[in-house]
């Protein structure tokens, strides 16, 4: 996740997603063509969702495990991920 990633879509990814992973890949949708440093700040500060139990429970998620969800490849089912770090 260097300065001059750029995120992207992937057009081989098909599926859809709810609840706070629907929320988060509406937020980098906004961020196609930008900086992956420009999503993680605007969701650092703005995040499109929070969990309300555990541990994190009125705190925002980590953003980099939200980025690494919707741009790596899912090891459990083999689905592709909806946007590529360019």
């Amino acid at each position: 996740m260097g300065k001059q990633t750029v995120i992207a879509v992937n057009p081989k990814f098909k599926g859809t997603y709810r609840g706070a992973r629907a929320l988060y890949s509406a937020a980098m949708q906004g961020f196609v063509g930008k900086p992956v440093s420009a999503f993680v700040a605007h969701v650092t500060a703005n995040p499109p969702s929070m969990p309300t139990k555990g541990k994190l429970a009125g705190k925002p998620e980590p953003v980099a495990g939200w980025v690494s969800f919707l741009t790596q490849p899912s090891t459990k089912n083999g689905q592709t991920p909806a946007y590529i770090i360019k």
